[in-house]
């Protein structure tokens, strides 16, 4: 049976969108929730899953992410990388290809964040077992909670004996989820084979980089699951999400 060692959280980018917040000061990922700043639940979760590598992509060595985790007492667990320019997820992704140690890893997002009883990479490893193939997790949310977030996936799935096998998929931003009526779904941890790095590799190739086709060329060539996790979403990338974050803190 297949397992998984490895998580890739990106966390290079500066966000325009969050100047209001960090001024152009601070990383996004620093700003503080609850007791700690936002990067912190994305590796607690990850530690909290028992994932024995954990790789953290940072712009450079002077990141005050980088900075921030090395204080903590989880930062021997931490393998860092670094993507100096923000050249977007695909050239961030392909940093981690040389250490990845087994067929699958996990990415995570650490802007999109989900709070439950259980942690959400262990219910997406579950799920794993399970299917033994690439998986797309996500929360299913109301049309009302669209203002929290920066956009949602429009999912084309078919049932399978495992569970809702993904045909293809597309990302619509917040303005363009507003117009479709179905169920609208925002996107979390994605296991992804270490087949992704090719198609990567084929994406970086061409300028400009479309982001989305490796992701699209391993949901067209592999079994990819879809999987809904259960908990509270909040993405903290854009400034409305963040602050219901903050209020759900303060609850």
């Amino acid at each position: 049976m297949k397992t998984i060692d490895d998580v890739v959280i990106p966390a290079a980018g500066s966000k325009k969108s969050m100047e209001s917040l960090t001024q152009g000061i601070l990383s996004s990922q620093l700003l503080p929730l609850g007791n700690h700043p936002v990067i912190y639940y994305s590796i607690k979760d990850a530690l909290d899953s028992g994932i024995k590598n954990i790789h953290l992509i940072v712009r450079d060595k002077n990141s005050d992410v980088e900075a921030y985790v090395r204080t903590q007492s989880f930062s021997n667990k931490i393998n860092f990388l670094y993507q100096p320019q923000p050249l977007g997820i695909t050239n961030a992704l392909y940093q981690a290809r040389d250490f990845i140690s087994r067929d699958y890893f996990a990415l995570v997002f650490p802007d999109t964040l989900n709070f439950g009883e259980t942690p959400s990479l262990q219910q997406t490893l579950d799920f794993f077992r399970k299917v033994q193939a690439n998986i797309f997790t996500y929360s299913p949310i109301t049309r009302d909670e669209l203002q929290f977030t920066s956009g949602t996936l429009r999912l084309e799935e078919q049932d399978a004996p495992l569970g809702k096998r993904i045909t293809s998929f597309t990302f619509a931003k917040k303005g363009e989820a507003m117009q479709f009526d179905g169920e609208h779904k925002v996107s979390f941890i994605r296991v992804l084979s270490t087949n992704y790095f090719d198609y990567a590799s084929r994406a970086l190739s061409s300028i400009p980089v479309d982001d989305h086709l490796p992701f699209k060329e391993l949901v067209k060539n592999e079994p990819t699951y879809s999987f809904p996790l259960k908990g509270r979403f909040f993405d903290t990338g854009i400034p409305d999400g963040y602050k219901r974050a903050l209020e759900h803190f303060r609850e």
